[in-house]
């Protein structure tokens, strides 16, 4: 299966890589550089813009939107990082109210990029490559335990990450967090 170009929206709706179990519970902190406002742009112009704030020190909030359809009913999701060994996973949980996909996990290998010349509000840009990670079917209903033994396995066999198939995200705009 590959997914080339677009991430959080379309993939929730078109993709069976839907887990029904997250591989852990938050296994660090937020990352604060995901933190923000992004945007993304599929091979047809179709431009993607997702929010993300913390919810606490170890929780996102999730919103992403289809910016052609005015923002109307963005995808919902709580995230949080995963950890496999070395390998960081942005872990996603569905927050949709529709039976399909409440409560269902996808799963993303995330790295972030070195940041860009500065913008005119001379905050410096920086991007995040996602690539939604490659198990085989029979994954999708597994437990925690042996989903990160899946997880290793395609790891050791370099079938987890596929070469093409990553997103690509520029940050547009910081949020502020409040804290709890």
């Amino acid at each position: 299966m590959k997914f080339f170009l677009l991430l959080l929206p379309l993939t929730l709706l078109l993709s069976s890589c839907l887990y029904d179990n997250a591989p852990s519970k938050p296994a660090s902190q937020i990352n604060t550089a995901l933190v923000g406002i992004w945007t993304t742009q599929d091979k047809n112009g179709k431009i993607l813009q997702a929010t993300v704030t913390p919810e606490s020190n170890l929780y996102y909030h999730v919103s992403c939107c289809d910016k052609d359809k005015n923002e109307k009913n963005p995808w919902q999701f709580e995230g949080w990082i995963s950890r496999v060994d070395n390998l960081k996973i942005l872990t996603l949980q569905s927050l949709s109210s529709d039976p399909r996909y409440q409560g269902k996990y996808i799963l993303f290998h995330y790295e972030v990029i070195a940041p860009g010349p500065a913008s005119i509000e001379d905050v410096a840009p920086r991007r995040i490559r996602i690539t939604q990670l490659q198990l085989n079917e029979s994954a999708y209903h597994l437990d925690s335990k042996l989903l990160r033994q899946a997880i290793r396995e395609r790891l050791q066999q370099q079938a987890l990450l596929p070469s093409e198939g990553s997103v690509v995200w520029t940050k547009i705009g910081n949020v502020t967090w409040q804290g709890k």
